[in-house]
């Protein structure tokens, strides 16, 4: 990952001052949403369920990978939309609370993003949707300082295809690293593929952009389309990275599974939290594995991603290897 030239004081992940040097910093393009979620044991089409449990918090991919980053210590900002109601209110003072800068969040007429998430016993979850303010923000929105104050971009196409297709574009030509979730595989536009430095689908996203069900002819395919590297989140089988010349499946971590809600976002923020560190994909790769285990211990997706303090700790117990922690 490039940097550019900056410098201010930061604190390593072990805590200690390392000198004068420059924290790459993150911008995210995504969504901004109020989840609420319902804790059953098991889903069935027409059925009247009793919840175990309820909870209702700041979601959206967008607003759950900038936590997740700002937990892990990374400087990070969100470009989004909510809407003029007490839920965008109260989703901006959520990620402020974070340290998360919502200089570049607009408000537009109408509802605030908004998902359902029903979790079985096992800890899948079934999502409903309303896209709300997410589908009504524009090129004409956005604020273009960012490119000179970030170094990677981390883009989810939940915002409008154009809009997607735009920002991502103008920030890999500036010389941003641009890192893609695809939790809407169908709204990337082609014509995009070609700026990504890393695309993450999991399987089913995967099979949706490629038709393909077989992970690693789908993720040749992308690079195919121009992508550098594509890391396939498998859930509990692990996760696959693929580029030109090599593929390498690294193993997941063995947990009890509570809640998968939110998993993914925690290995993103773990997976660029290792290349800021400097370490390589297939080490980054493992310190997402790492955040997204702690994550489906835990319920919720913004609520599940772990402290820098819980990540240490992990692995700390569990005596895993991980560079540059």
């Amino acid at each position: 990952m490039g940097s550019k030239s900056c410098s201010d004081s930061y604190q390593d992940i072990k805590g200690g001052w390392q000198g004068v040097m420059r924290l790459k910093k993150v911008i995210v393009l995504g969504k901004i949403n109020i989840d609420v979620f319902y804790y059953v044991d098991d889903v069935k089409v027409g059925g009247n369920h009793v919840t175990q449990n309820t909870l209702l918090a700041l979601g959206g991919k967008g607003a759950n990978i900038s936590i997740a980053l700002a937990k892990l210590g990374v400087p990070v900002g969100i470009i989004g939309a909510v809407g003029e109601d007490i839920f965008g209110e109260t989703a901006l003072k959520e990620l402020e609370k974070y340290g998360v800068d919502i200089s570049r969040v607009i408000r537009v007429k109408g509802k605030t993003g908004f998902t359902t998430v029903v979790v079985d016993s096992k800890g899948e979850n079934t999502m409903f949707n309303s896209l709300g303010a997410n589908a009504h923000f524009s090129p004409e929105h956005i604020d273009w300082t960012f490119i000179d104050e970030y170094d990677i971009l981390v883009a989810q196409a939940g915002v409008p295809p154009g809009t997607f297709l735009e920002i991502v574009s103008m920030a890999k030509r500036s010389g941003m690293t641009v890192f893609v979730d695809t939790s809407y595989p169908s709204e990337i536009p082609e014509e995009a593929y070609s700026y990504m430095d890393y695309i993450s689908p999991n399987l089913r996203e995967l099979a949706g952009i490629t038709g393909l069900n077989d992970p690693l002819k789908g993720a040749r395919k992308l690079i195919n389309k121009g992508v550098e590297t594509v890391i396939v989140k498998m859930g509990k089988e692990g996760a696959l990275i693929v580029d030109e010349k090599d593929s390498k499946h690294i193993k997941a971590l063995d947990v009890e599974a509570v809640d998968t809600t939110g998993a993914g976002d925690a290995f993103d923020a773990g997976f660029i939290l290792g290349k800021i560190k400097g370490l390589s994909d297939e080490e980054s790769v493992g310190l997402g594995n790492v955040c997204a285990a702690i994550s489906v211990t835990k319920k919720g997706a913004s609520t599940s991603s772990p402290s820098i303090e819980e990540l240490r700790n992990f692995i700390r117990e569990r005596e895993l290897n991980v560079k540059g922690l």
